[in-house]
């Protein structure tokens, strides 16, 4: 998975990168200095977990998530505010935000909070991979078009799809 942290104070968000080398055998981590940085980064790597500070010039935490949650409403997102503003968490919760950190950061609950967003992911995704084969074998069988209405795919295409899935 792809965790993407943007944050514009450069101390930081380089302790946030660092912190995050925990998860660097499984996810790619990439960081941005700043929300319009932040933004064109997401659209290229369509990031699992977004990471960002509120606060910050040009494009602050809540329109990046506003805007990648545009393109990938998947995209799950944690907060982080040096300040303790209510509508800002109020405006995070509404934007399904995973939480909420205030500044300064502990350590253990930083890490804490990003490995219960990433187990909630991956198991969300085994989810929906175990959902599709089931829809698929169904499909096969002639019991449902569940594919067929919810994926445009007819038994042609879901025939090719298992054959070259299983190679």
């Amino acid at each position: 998975m792809n965790i993407l942290v943007v944050e514009d104070e450069a101390v930081a968000l380089e302790e946030l990168v660092d912190l995050l080398k925990t998860f660097e055998s499984r996810h790619r981590i990439w960081s941005a200095p700043n929300g319009v940085e932040g933004l064109k980064l997401a659209e290229r790597i369509k990031p699992d977990l977004l990471i960002t500070d509120i606060r910050m010039p040009g494009m602050d935490g809540i329109e990046l998530i506003r805007a990648v949650k545009e393109c990938r409403p998947e995209t799950e997102a944690i907060l982080i505010s040096g300040h303790d503003d209510f509508e800002y968490a109020r405006e995070g919760l509404q934007l399904r935000a995973k939480d909420y950190l205030l500044k300064p950061i502990r350590n253990k609950t930083f890490l804490e909070t990003v490995d219960k967003a990433l187990r909630e992911l991956e198991s969300l995704r085994l989810s929906k991979h175990r959902s599709m084969e089931w829809a698929l074998i169904k499909m096969l069988n002639g019991y449902d078009g569940e594919l067929e209405r919810e994926y445009g795919m007819n038994r042609a295409m879901v025939l090719i799809v298992s054959v070259f899935g299983n190679i």
